[in-house]
């Protein structure tokens, strides 16, 4: 079917093109109630759907909100419930806010420019970046930005107090880390090991600071040197070691459910009295036979702030200084340790 234009309407209604563009833009003061109706029925009808970019070009403002999800050249899965749910918490409040999303897995700062040079954008929130790349945006990027879960240097941090259209939006990961190993080193003893995704130990970011933070724990409570690392990418390294741990902190949900599935898979069990403790709360924990002590760091409301917190920006122009950096209350809940309660951590 073909593409409703605005010359299409005028055609139908029997009126100019520029008449046609002022009642479908509210701009309708001079124009008879009747044919008003008649061109918003008929819009309708023909399904007109705008061009927010060509909108955006003559009017001067944008409601196209980008939402970029930092890569980094690893393989990137929207289907992922963390992105899931904060993308959630993203669309809902800018439907109420009356802006429109725009999803991109970006790899490099090219990439980012070539999207800004395809669409009008009002702002943009930007997911999991590097602390290199995020500096490289503030300097470049005109837009208000929102950063969620990415960590900068000092340097960065000092773009970001020197910037009035920049946020940062994150979980407490080094506090939440430390008191997931200290419940851990409680209830199971020091046979402890931390399981992740890739990382560089040397940089900055998020899974960085939860190693740090669980380290600091293990330490803590009477560690020798520092707690094991195994990799996703060496799962049957921990495989061929587990049975010298009784505790694991994992840093996200679905690693911890695929470290149950290939044990259980190559060993036959997963041992019911080793322990784990994750992050996200992911609800397709609930499935799995195994009980998986998790952090929940709240996605959809941290989506929700982030979309917020765009939009209060493009309305004020700047951003409120001690908006700069938030953090989004998270909450340890404890399953099967040998402890009572959950803890909150704002």
């Amino acid at each position: 079917m073909k593409k409703a234009t605005l010359k299409d309407i005028a055609q139908a209604a029997n009126v100019s093109i520029a008449t046609v563009s002022n009642v479908l833009n509210d701009r309708h003061h001079k124009v008879s109630q009747e044919t008003v109706a008649q061109i918003q029925a008929l819009a309708q009808e023909l399904q007109y759907m705008p061009n927010l970019n060509a909108k955006a070009l003559v009017t001067k403002a944008s409601r196209l909100v980008s939402v970029l999800f930092y890569s980094g050249g690893r393989d990137f899965n929207y289907s992922d419930p963390f992105v899931a749910s904060l993308l959630e918490g993203i669309e809902r409040i800018a439907r109420q806010e009356n802006y429109y999303i725009l999803l991109h897995n970006i790899e490099s700062l090219e990439a980012v420019h070539q999207v800004r040079r395809q669409w009008a954008f009002a702002g943009h929130i930007v997911v999991g970046c590097d602390a290199h790349m995020a500096a490289a945006m503030i300097e470049s990027v005109s837009e208000p930005l929102v950063f969620i879960d990415t960590y900068l240097t000092a340097q960065g941090q000092a773009l970001v107090e020197s910037s009035d259209h920049v946020q940062l939006l994150n979980s407490k990961d080094y506090d939440l880390a430390y008191a997931g190993v200290e419940l851990l080193a409680r209830s199971q003893g020091l046979d402890l090991a931390f399981l992740s995704y890739q990382f560089e130990p040397d940089q900055v970011g998020v899974i960085q600071a939860r190693y740090a933070g669980a380290n600091a724990a293990y330490q803590a409570a009477g560690g020798q040197g520092d707690l094991p690392i195994y990799l996703n990418t060496k799962l049957d390294d921990l495989i061929k070691d587990l049975s010298n741990y009784r505790g694991l902190m994992v840093t996200a949900d679905v690693l911890a459910m695929e470290l149950v599935k290939v044990s259980q898979s190559q060993l036959g069990q997963w041992d019911p009295n080793r322990r784990l403790m994750s992050f996200d709360n992911i609800p397709y924990l609930q499935y799995l036979a195994t009980e998986v002590n998790t952090i929940d760091l709240n996605q959809v409301h941290k989506g929700e702030e982030a979309m917020a917190s765009l939009s209060r920006v493009l309305q004020s122009g700047q951003t409120a200084h001690d908006q700069r950096q938030q953090y989004i209350p998270a909450n340890l809940i404890n399953k099967n340790l040998s402890l009572e309660g959950s803890t909150s951590h704002d």
